[in-house]
C-alpha cells in the first residue's frame, strides 16, 4: 500500500500555491511522490494525492509557497522585528516598497507587498507584536478600491478567498454572509470568517470600509479566536 511520508507529502500551502498560480498538479506531485504513472493506476491512492492528480489548473489568487506556524512565507510566530525584516527581504513572495534606510522611520506596516494578486487586488503586509517584541499577528490587507466595487470586485475576491481557505483548512468555525454596507456602523472591518489551525492559531477574513474606499483583510493570529458574530 502506497503511503505519503510526512517529509514528502505536499503541504497545504503548496496546494494553495498551485491553485493560486495555476501550477500544474502533476508537476507538484512529481516533487513530492513516487512516479506519477504508478500513482494513476493505484486503487489505494491517498485521497490528497488523487485530488491533486485529477484537479485541473486552480483559481488564480495571491501566491504563497508555504505558511509556517500559520503565517505567510518564511515568517514564524515569535520572530523579532529584525528577523522579520531579514526574512522578508530574502523572500521571493513579497516586494519591499520602502527603502531599508527608511524602515526605522516608516515602520514595517505596509512596507512589503505580495507579488501576486487575488482577484485583481494587491495585498500589503501588516504586523502585530506581543509584549516581548515577538510576532503574533500578520495581516494581508488589499489595496483600497472605490466603494462602488464593494458588491462587485471586492465581493468576488472575498468569495474566492473563502473557497480557497475552506478547501485548505476545512469548514470555517464562522461562516457569515457578506456584510452589507449598513452593517459596519462606524467599524472599519467586519470579520465574516474564522478558521482554526490546530488549537491555538486562527485565520480571520473580512471586508473593510474606510471613507469612500473598501478593502479585504486576511489575518493570521497566534491565538484561538472564538467566532465573532456580525449582524
Amino acid at each position: 500500500m502506497f503511503t505519503c511520508h510526512s517529509e514528502t507529502q505536499p503541504t497545504r500551502m503548496e496546494i494553495i500555491n498551485a491553485r493560486m498560480t495555476g501550477e500544474n498538479r502533476l508537476h507538484l506531485i512529481k516533487r513530492h511522490a513516487p512516479p506519477v504513472t504508478s500513482l494513476l493506476y493505484s486503487s489505494r491512492l491517498p485521497r490528497l494525492v488523487r485530488f491533486l492528480l485529477i484537479s485541473c489548473f486552480g483559481i488564480v489568487l495571491f501566491s504563497s509557497d508555504s505558511i509556517h506556524a500559520g503565517i505567510y512565507g518564511p515568517l514564524e510566530f515569535g520572530d523579532n522585528r529584525g528577523t522579520v525584516i531579514r526574512k522578508l527581504q530574502q523572500c521571493d513572495l513579497v516586494t519591499q516598497t520602502v527603502q531599508s534606510t527608511f524602515l526605522a522611520r516608516t515602520g514595517l506596516n505596509g512596507s512589503f507587498k505580495c507579488k501576486h494578486q487575488l482577484a485583481g487586488l494587491t495585498y500589503h503586509l501588516y504586523f502585530g507584536w506581543n509584549d516581548a517584541g515577538g510576532l503574533n499577528e500578520i495581516t494581508l490587507r488589499s489595496d483600497e478600491i472605490d466603494h462602488s466595487q464593494y458588491h462587485t470586485g471586492l465581493q468576488q475576491a472575498w468569495h474566492k478567498a473563502n473557497t480557497l481557505f475552506t478547501q485548505t483548512y476545512h469548514a470555517p468555525a464562522q461562516n457569515a454572509k457578506y456584510p452589507s454596507k449598513t452593517d459596519f456602523k462606524g467599524r472599519d472591518i467586519l470579520i465574516s470568517h474564522v478558521w482554526h489551525k490546530g488549537t491555538n492559531q486562527s485565520i480571520l477574513m473580512g471586508p473593510g470600509i474606510t471613507k469612500d474606499k473598501c478593502f479585504l483583510a486576511i489575518r493570521f493570529v497566534d491565538r484561538h479566536v472564538e467566532p465573532i458574530r456580525i449582524p
